[in-house]
């Protein structure tokens, strides 16, 4: 049987109960266990509280008990403030600058203070079920559970783009204009201030299930010219180039930055073309070539690779075809 703290609310209980749940099923999410953790912190404070909100304000019974919950409320063990709270009901003393040093503790405040420590107690199962969860907190993502599909949910045909290879919407027997990007102040309601990315190679084509041909051409017209355009490039950039250039806002020489153009705002300004020689005697141009040149070099070799192990997954694929069916999804 479960056993809950002193005057703990619903949403206590609740929180709680995930706690017990998750001790009796020998696992439990760490996002699951940090929010009932912190709803049962502020539980505890307020619970803890409860007995001594119940008295009128600024009575001597208040006082005294206040003053009990400031002086041994500071340590965190609960444990600690059990015990505190109990060699206190053995000798009632208070001290406060409220009161008068020694004052004779009023009757009744005993009493509050009794409550206040069978609350206290009340919440050593919530600090025993915290230490026996510790090692049973799952590492990684909760996962979102699924929805039940809607009966009445319209339907929509879906077929798999032969470009980027992704379930999308078919309509007419083609795949639907999708993967570009919507920018500019169009997003904050102000239209004809918009612009859009443009959409993926394979929109209007039919999709891979019924034919691999856009699949062939993306090859034929993007990745494999590409690659021929990025291997060129980089073997320019091995033979080292007498010049290298670059738009910047700031002098790379000296790492001061340039000066605005009157008239220009310089968040979108493009910045200074700056040109560095292969050649030059002056030591800060040529460590800012080299920098420049290694960092190039590194950018095309990962772009290259990238594009490769694309052609070559493409290309098994379209080896690899046979018809498929599209299928229906609601929408």
């Amino acid at each position: 049987m479960r056993e809950y703290p002193l005057h703990l609310s619903e949403r206590g209980r609740k929180e709680l109960d995930v706690l017990f749940d998750g001790l009796e099923a020998g696992e439990i999410y760490n996002v699951d266990y940090k929010e009932a953790c912190y709803v049962l912190g502020g539980e505890f404070e307020r619970t803890t509280n409860a007995p001594i909100k119940k008295l009128e304000a600024r009575s001597p019974i208040w006082f005294v008990a206040r003053h009990v919950s400031e002086s041994l409320g500071m340590v965190a063990s609960i444990n600690r403030l059990i015990r505190d709270h109990e060699k206190w009901l053995k000798n009632p003393t208070v001290r406060h600058y409220d009161l008068d040093v020694a004052q004779e503790v009023p009757e009744g405040a005993v009493a509050v203070v009794e409550d206040v420590l069978a609350v206290l107690k009340s919440w050593k199962v919530y600090v025993d079920l915290r230490k026996a969860l510790k090692p049973l907190i799952a590492k990684g993502r909760k996962p979102t559970p699924k929805k039940a599909p809607d009966p009445n949910a319209p339907m929509q045909t879906k077929g798999t783009c032969p470009c980027c290879f992704r379930p999308l919407v078919v309509k007419g027997n083609k795949m639907v204009r999708h993967g570009w990007k919507e920018s500019g102040w169009r997003r904050v309601g102000e239209y004809g201030n918009a612009y859009h990315s443009a959409p993926c190679f394979c929109s209007g084509y039919k999709p891979f299930e019924v034919s691999p041909k856009g699949t062939q051409e993306y090859l034929t017209t993007m990745l494999k010219p590409f690659e021929v355009s990025e291997t060129k490039f980089l073997a320019a950039l091995e033979a080292r180039p007498e010049t290298l250039q670059e738009m910047l806002k700031y002098n790379p020489m000296t790492g001061q930055p340039f000066v605005t153009p009157e008239g220009q705002n310089r968040r979108t300004w493009a910045g200074k073309l700056v040109v560095v020689n292969r050649d030059t005697e002056d030591r800060g141009e040529r460590r800012v070539y080299e920098d420049w040149l290694k960092r190039r070099i590194r950018a095309v070799e990962a772009q290259l690779k990238a594009v490769r192990a694309e052609i070559a997954e493409k290309e098994k694929a379209v080896a690899e075809w046979n018809p498929g069916k599209l299928w229906e999804e609601p929408v």
